[in-house]
This record gives structure tokens, C-alpha cells and sequence, in this order.
């Protein structure tokens, strides 16, 4: 199992799975099911370079070997960030909702 940093409380590595566990019902229980971890980091990588951060000070937060891996994966445009998350919220809403059921029957006019 992938190893996500250590734990502020007990100083130990915290299992990628069980982060996951907890992350998954935190959003659930915000109302944010859709919302992953992550999308965190891409937050704030977006908005960081938004505000005029240096590539390299965004890439060297994130723990990455390279700032090609942060420009190519996690600095978009903010209009681009905010469309996706967009989009994400409207599936997450369907995908929630129960099929709609049709009730009673369709009726037809009469010709006088």
C-alpha cells in the first residue's frame, strides 16, 4: 500500500486505503461526495500559479521530481479548474437522484 505522508497526531505513516476510507466519508457527510482528495491539490496548484506563484515553489510543495510533472498535470487555467469542478458537481447531482418514476396515463383529447 502507498504511503501518504505521516500523521501529525502519531507521527507514523498514514496508509493510502484507510486515508482514502476517511476521505471518502468526511465528503460524504460535507455533502461532497463527488470531491477527492486530490482535487485539493489541483486547487492549489491552479490558484497558486493563478496568483503569480513560481512553478518551481508549486512543484517543490507538491513533492514533485520535476515542474514539467506540475505543469503538465496540475496547473490549469482557473477558467478551466472551475468548469471541471462545475461539471462534476451536476454528474455527482445525477448520479444521486433515483430514476424517476412516471405515474398514471397519458390521456388524449376528443375531437367534437
Amino acid at each position: 500500500m502507498a504511503q501518504i505522508s505521516n500523521s501529525p497526531w502519531t507521527g507514523k505513516p498514514w496508509n493510502a486505503r484507510w486515508f482514502g476510507e476517511q476521505w471518502s466519508r468526511a465528503a460524504e457527510a460535507a455533502g461532497y461526495p463527488w470531491l477527492r482528495a486530490r482535487d485539493l491539490r489541483l486547487a492549489f496548484a491552479t490558484e497558486a500559479s493563478d496568483y503569480g506563484a513560481p512553478t518551481k515553489a508549486i512543484s517543490s510543495s507538491l513533492g514533485h521530481s520535476s515542474e514539467r510533472v506540475t505543469e503538465k498535470f496540475y496547473i490549469k487555467s482557473a477558467a478551466e479548474h472551475y468548469a471541471s469542478q462545475v461539471l462534476r458537481v451536476i454528474e455527482g447531482r445525477r448520479a444521486s437522484r433515483a430514476p424517476e418514476k412516471k405515474t398514471g396515463t397519458k390521456t388524449g383529447t376528443t375531437g367534437n
